[in-house]
C-alpha cells in the first residue's frame, strides 16, 4: 500500500485495482455535501405523493424537501416516518420548500398530500448548518422563471436551486437553465416536473438560476444557501490511495 498523507479538509480519491477492474471515488469528509437524493412524481388522478430515502438517514443531518403540485393548495401537510419537525422555508399555491434536522437514524419516507398531482424531491445533507439565505418565485403562465437572487455571507456555502413546472399532466419539461450549476436530480415527465441543482462555492457572491420551458405553463423556483459547518479549502491535487 502506498499512501500520500491526507490533509483533513481536502478531497480524497481512492482507487482499487483488482485484475482488470478499476474503481474509484472522490469524497470530501468535512465540507458541505449531498449524502443522498431521491424523487418521485405521481400519476394522473393521484392526490398525494411519497418517497423513501434510498438509504438510512443519519441523526443530525439536514433533510430537505422541494415539492410542486397542480392546483392551489397552500402549505399542504408534509410528514415523514421518523416524525421529524419540518420547517417551511418557502411556500406558495403550487410549491413548497422544507427542511428538518434528522432526530434519529434509520429508514425514512416523506409524504405530501396537496390533494393534487405532485412531484417531490428529497435530499439528505451533511457538513452544513441550517439554511441561511433563501427565496422563491412562481408564475401562473410563463415559459421561463428565475429563482430570484440570494447573496451569501459565508465563503463556504452549498447553494441549491430548484425549478418546477405544473403542467396539468401535459408533461412539460425544462429545456434550459443558467450556466455554472451542477444538475443532480430530476423527477422526469410527470404531471408535475422538477429539477434540482447545486453549487459548492469558495467565496461570497450573488447567486440565482433561471429555467425555461418549451411552452408557457405554471412555474415555480426556489434557491437557498447552506453554510459549511467546518471551513474548508479546495485542493487541485486530490489525495490518492492505491491498493495493489
Amino acid at each position: 500500500v502506498r499512501q500520500r498523507a491526507a490533509t483533513p479538509c481536502k478531497p480524497s480519491l481512492s482507487i482499487l485495482r483488482m485484475g482488470t477492474l478499476l474503481a474509484f471515488s472522490v469524497t470530501n469528509v468535512t465540507g458541505p455535501r449531498v449524502i443522498q437524493v431521491s424523487n418521485n412524481g405521481d400519476s394522473l388522478g393521484s392526490t398525494a405523493v411519497s418517497d423513501p430515502y434510498t438509504g438510512s438517514v443519519t441523526a443530525g443531518n439536514l433533510l430537505l424537501v422541494f415539492a410542486s403540485w397542480d392546483g392551489s393548495a397552500s402549505s399542504p401537510p408534509l410528514t415523514d416516518t421518523l416524525s421529524n419537525t419540518w420547517t417551511a422555508l418557502e411556500s406558495g399555491s403550487s410549491f413548497g420548500l422544507w427542511t428538518a434536522v434528522a432526530n434519529s437514524s434509520g429508514a425514512d419516507t416523506v409524504a405530501l398530500n396537496p390533494s393534487a398531482n405532485a412531484s417531490i424531491q428529497i435530499l439528505e445533507l451533511a457538513g452544513v448548518a441550517g439554511p441561511a439565505q433563501h427565496t422563491s418565485n412562481a408564475s401562473t403562465s410563463a415559459a421561463s422563471i428565475s429563482t430570484g437572487s440570494i447573496t451569501t455571507t459565508n465563503a463556504n456555502d452549498l447553494v441549491l436551486a430548484f425549478g418546477a413546472s405544473q403542467g396539468a399532466c401535459n408533461a412539460i419539461n425544462f429545456n434550459s437553465w443558467s450556466s455554472g450549476w451542477q444538475f443532480f436530480n430530476d423527477t422526469g415527465s410527470h404531471c408535475s416536473t422538477s429539477l434540482a441543482f447545486e453549487q459548492l462555492v469558495s467565496s461570497t457572491g450573488t447567486f440565482s438560476d433561471t429555467f425555461t420551458t418549451p411552452t408557457s405553463t405554471n412555474l415555480a423556483a426556489a434557491i437557498l444557501s447552506l453554510p459549511a459547518l467546518v471551513p474548508f479549502t479546495y485542493s487541485a491535487q486530490p489525495v490518492v490511495n492505491i491498493i495493489q
